[in-house]
């Protein structure tokens, strides 16, 4: 264990800390502008959306953030696991070291999780404290939301690392790997924008934001158990978001150490 939290916090020092100076500051600055630009982007459309709606309908922002954050988590999470996972090129010094590969792997894993919750955090905390702020929630609500927030990046994480363990496999030992990673990307990327395109021409109603949290909710049912659960005050929903994510997690690390 003194291993795994030695190498998790190395490699976490690595992120910021380069060969050179530059290259350390470019690091902290590429990290600490995609943290500003979360926030911003977070603090912007849902400060937009309560400007343009009557306090009884605030409810229907923090629910749509967390479907955002959500995709956000899963399409970010796609395209840097291949990176950060399975194609990392310190693997062969680690393993001459006296560390595990289990060790290696979970260290890995956690160095990749913890950024998504960086990104996470940035975009969907502060519309939590805006929220909270403007309808004049109570403590129960802070304390569903902010604890349930913790959960809410596992499962797309999950999902995006089988998508990027899928990527790495299919183009390993492959003449042209580089080439078959970026096409599968795009490839990737259109079909997520196709279904939002088809999302878009499926229903006229989804024009009104409490429809579209409706059909969001009943694609990304965990986090609609998770906001619903926050905004009414009840903690069962919120045990159960909980639970699943990090049974999903869980398996998801099972899953990748077998690998």
């Amino acid at each position: 264990m003194n291993h795994y939290w030695l190498i998790t916090k190395v490699q976490l020092m690595n992120i910021f800390k380069q060969s050179n100076r530059k290259n350390s500051l470019l690091h902290l600055g590429s990290y600490t502008i995609g943290v500003l630009v979360m926030a911003g982007l977070g603090i912007y459309y849902s400060t937009m959306l309560f400007s343009s709606m009557e306090p009884e309908a605030y409810s229907t922002v923090p629910m749509l953030m967390a479907y955002v954050a959500t995709v956000l988590i899963f399409v970010m999470g796609t395209s840097s696991s291949r990176g950060m996972l399975f194609g990392f090129k310190d693997l062969d010094l680690l393993k001459a070291m006296p560390f595990t590969d289990k060790e290696i792997v979970f260290s890995k894993l956690a160095v990749f999780t913890l950024t998504e919750f960086a990104y996470a955090g940035a975009f969907f905390i502060p519309v939590i404290i805006i929220f909270g702020i403007k309808a004049g929630m109570g403590t129960l609500f802070y304390l569903l939301a902010l604890w349930g927030f913790v959960f809410l990046p596992f499962i797309p994480v999950a999902l995006s690392s089988l998508i990027g363990m899928g990527m790495e496999r299919l183009s390993a030992g492959k003449k042209h790997s580089d080439l078959i990673r970026n096409v599968t990307a795009v490839l990737l990327f259109l079909a997520i924008y196709a279904g939002s395109m088809y999302m878009s021409f499926q229903s006229k109603e989804l024009t009104d934001l409490g429809n579209i949290n409706s059909f969001l909710g009943s694609v990304l049912l965990p986090a609609k158990w998770y906001m619903e659960g926050a905004l009414k005050g009840q903690i069962l929903p919120v045990l159960g978001f909980a639970a699943l994510s990090a049974a999903v997690y869980v398996l998801f690390v099972y899953f990748y150490a077998k690998s």
